[in-house]
Formats: structure tokens, sequence, C-alpha cells
């Protein structure tokens, strides 16, 4: 047992460490590779790859673990970095390894190895000008950076670059010349929220209250038991807020900068872990307030470039290993920083980018996926990104406090006839707490999703029995369009108490 003990700790920790990209390497490429024959890993031995929460996950779920559990064969990975490559991340569940380098006849003579299916470019160093966080900090999901005037770009930015602004909560039009630049460490951090002894949930009731799921909280489903991993952009000064100490988090594992941690930039995911786990009554409570997180960087702020991608699919194989049972992300990619990578509409039907088809692999891992549509519904792009393309998972579009679709709420269908968004919730004028440590009002997608989230882990909390299918198809079920859905608001604004009360009539 000891033994077996060890290797899962020697391979849950090869996927946590994430990339080892040399300082000054110029180019990163995917290496997928044909084949997992030389695993020295047995299907009928998980435990030594997965952890114990998630193989009882699958088997609550009946779910086989399969070969694509299994992870990328160490002997290929040995190969490829003897030719002078350097390993960034690895991809088991789509067999690939991604590498950096700054010569390209490397991936040339890469490209030559029998169990070498293909190579793709996907980050190219941008120029030294254009290194380090652009103004504005991360870029969250089209327009919604917290109130502060985000500018859409296609929908493709981290789903909600919207930075949240105390006391500011009209964004400035997309025509905004500028945006200004996130405070960054040392700040002045704010120690006290506002009371509001009208309401438990604080300035947040509304995104609660719209779902009812203060509902399911009164009946004791506040997500206690329940893991959540959070995918974004950084969560800066998290570890530093008073008001967000007890949040209960499990880890963090920046895959960008795998020598820092997710608390040391981007203020996106701060606000957007805000939505779902602030524990503050009567300041501002979150949709799963007692729940259990991890923390995930896979955005980088330097640049928009398909590498992104590779990143993203780390962390979510790295969630599933863990046993994590909801993932929100609040990112999207559409225009990219140059053309090879970027997408089309065409491209939306759940299997052409990398990140979809990982999505899509979610539920059948037995975990339920929430993703920002994007906020392109007032430019050229108008669509859903990548991977709110995806099928099987959540992909939320936001309303204000009335219900009423959000104008910069990203649109479907999928390029294959899919409904997308699936579900809304609110997104306008949502409570999120600032990396100052102060609440303030949020624009985005990147905000409803997290409120989703939230409900969503409530509600598979009251309902243990379902698959992470049917609480998907539940949670569907109970929208208020869900008899005729439609490409602007999916199924709807879904009730989730009215969610639990089905299940139990089964």
């Amino acid at each position: 047992m000891k033994r077996i003990v060890i290797a899962l700790c020697a391979v849950l920790l090869s996927a946590y460490t994430g990339a080892q990209t040399a300082e000054g390497d110029t180019l990163k490429y995917r290496i997928s590779l044909r084949d997992k024959a030389a695993t020295t890993y047995k299907l009928s031995e998980p435990e030594t790859f997965l952890s114990p929460k998630a193989i009882e996950r699958r088997q609550r779920q009946g779910l086989a673990i399969d070969s694509t559990d299994l992870p990328v064969c160490q002997a290929y990975v040995e190969q490829i970095a003897a030719v002078g490559v350097k390993v960034v991340v690895t991809g088991r569940w789509q067999n690939f390894v991604t590498v950096s380098t700054n010569d390209p006849a490397l991936i040339e003579q890469i490209a030559a190895l029998p169990f070498v299916a293909s190579t793709e470019n996907v980050w190219i160093a941008p120029p030294k000008r254009e290194m380090g966080p652009r103004p504005g900090g991360d870029r969250p999901q089209g327009g919604d950076r917290p109130q502060g005037g985000d500018r859409p770009q296609g929908g493709d930015r981290p789903q909600g670059g919207d930075r949240p602004q105390a006391g500011g909560d009209q964004p400035r039009p997309d025509s905004a010349a500028g945006e200004r630049p996130m405070p960054r460490r040392p700040m002045r951090m704010g120690n006290e929220l506002t009371q509001h002894p009208d309401s438990l949930y604080g300035p947040a009731t509304r995104q609660i209250l719209l779902n009812h799921a203060d509902k399911l909280h009164e009946a004791g489903f506040r997500g206690q038991g329940m893991t959540i991993a959070v995918v974004d952009a950084g969560f800066m000064n998290v570890n530093q807020i008073e008001a967000m100490n007890n949040i209960t988090i499990l880890g963090q594992k920046d895959y960008v900068n795998p020598a820092g941690t997710v608390y040391d930039s981007g203020a996106h995911g701060t606000a957007v872990l805000s939505c779902i786990g602030m524990n503050r009554p009567y300041e501002m409570v979150g949709t799963a307030p007692e729940a259990s997180f991890w923390l995930f960087r896979t955005e980088d702020e330097a640049s928009e470039q398909t590498v992104e991608q590779d990143y993203w699919s780390a962390a979510v194989e790295y969630a599933d290993s863990v046993g994590v049972d909801v993932i929100n992300t609040s990112l999207g990619y559409a225009s990219l920083d140059h053309p090879h990578m970027a997408y089309r509409l065409c491209d939306l039907d759940g299997q052409h980018a990398l990140i979809s088809r990982q999505a899509a692999m979610l539920a059948d891992k037995g975990m339920v996926l929430t993703c920002s549509a994007g906020n392109s519904g007032t430019d050229s792009w108008k669509k859903v990104s990548v991977p709110a393309d995806a099928d099987g998972i959540l992909t939320v579009g936001a309303v204000d406090e009335d219900a009423v679709l959000a104008t910069f709420s990203s649109i479907g269908n999928s390029a294959d006839g899919r409904v997308k968004p699936d579900v809304v919730a609110m997104g306008q004028r949502s409570c999120v707490i600032m990396p100052n440590g102060l609440q303030g009002n949020a624009n985005g997608t990147s905000f409803s999703s997290p409120t989703m989230c939230g409900m969503v882990a409530c509600l598979w909390q009251a309902c243990p029995t379902l698959t992470a299918h049917q609480l998907i198809d539940l949670v569907r079920s109970a929208g208020d369009r869900a008899d005729c859905p439609d490409n602007i608001y999916g199924y709807g604004l879904p009730d989730m108490w009215a969610a639990y009360q089905a299940y139990l009539a089964k």
C-alpha cells in the first residue's frame, strides 16, 4: 500500500507542478501522441493515478475508468525531453505533451518519433514591451471586467475581464480609451465589509434569490462536502483578504508561472471566487458558502494564445484526480493574438478546440462544468466562445436583477445547432469582492457562471444519487424556458428549489 500511495503522490505532483519553461524560450508546441502503449500503469490499479475521492466519485456514478485516465507514457515524455526541449505540461485525456524551446528544428525531430501523431505551435513569445500584465490585469471573458469599463474583445478574454470598481457599477462604453490598471501589491486592504442587517446575503441578495438558491440554503444545503475547482486568471490577495479567510481552500496551482502562486496576480479570479465562496453573514454570502475549493490559474495576462488551453487541460485533469465535484471557468477564447490560432464561428461545434473537447469529457468523468458564455453580445462576434460551445456542460449567460438578458451576454447556438447558452443567472451589477478586500459591483458572464456554479454544488449535495449528466439535465429542466429553449436565454433561469422538489418527487 505504501508503494501505491507514493506512486499516486508522484503522479499528482507531476501534474501539479506544471510548466518547467526555461526563461528565454520563445516557442511552445503541443505534441499529440499516438498511443499509451509504453505505459507502466494498469486500469486495474486506479489508485496509482487517481485519489480515493476521485475513484469513489466514479464508482458512485457507475463510471468506468478507461485508457484516457492513464497518465501520458513517461517513456515518451523522456524521449521528447531528450531531444532538448523543456516539458511544460502533459494532458492524459487527449494524450499530449506541451514543450517549450527556442529551436523549431527540434520539433521536426520530435515529429519524426514513431509515437508522435502531430505537432502544433501554441505559443510565440510576445515582444518584450508586451510582457507582463496588460492594463486592466487579466482579460476574463469579453466585456466583463469588474465594473470599470472593460472592452469586450470577441468574447475571447477570460470571461469577465471586468474589474470590480467600488461604487462604480455602470460600465464604461466599449469605445472608452484605456483601462485603469488593477492595483498590485502592496495595497491597502479593506478589513470590514458593510453590514446589511436586513439580509443574510448582504448586497448579494438578489443574485441568490433570483434562482431561489436561498431555499436550498435554508434546507441545509450550503455546499458542505462538495469540492469546487475555480479555473481562472489569478486570485490576487485571496490569501490576505480578511473577509475571505473562512473560505476553505484545499490547494492552489499557477500553471502560467509555476514558481509563483495564484495569489500574486490577476484580480479576476478573486471576484469570481467571491460569488461562490463568501461566507460573511449580513455582509456577503455566496452561493456555496460551505464548499471547499481548489484554485487554478491558467490564463496568461501577457498574451492570448492557444497554450492557455493546454494549461487549462492540465488543471481540470488535476481537479479530476483529486476528486473535485464541480468546476467553474470564467474563461473563453475566440480571437487570439496570432491569426493561425484564432477561431471562426463554424469552429464552435464543441469538438474543434482542445479546451472544448476537454470540457465535454468532464461529465463523463463525473464532474459538472459551469462556463461563462462570453460577453460579445454587442460586438461583431456575438456568439459564445470556446469552451462554452462544449456539449455536456452548463454554459451560463447573464441577466440583470429583473431576469432580463444583459446586452453583453453572448448568444448561441453552437455551430452544430445545440442550445447555447444552457441557462442564465444574474451577471449584471453582481456583488463581488475586489482584490483590495472591499465590495464592488461587476458586469459579465464571468460572474453569472460562478453564481450558478455554487447553486449547482448545493443542488447536487441535495440530490446525491444523480450523475453529473443527470444533474445537468435537471438544472436545464428547471429553467423558465425549458419548454421552448432559444439561443438567447437557453433553457432560461433555473429555479433551483423547484429542481430539488422535482428530484424528491421521482
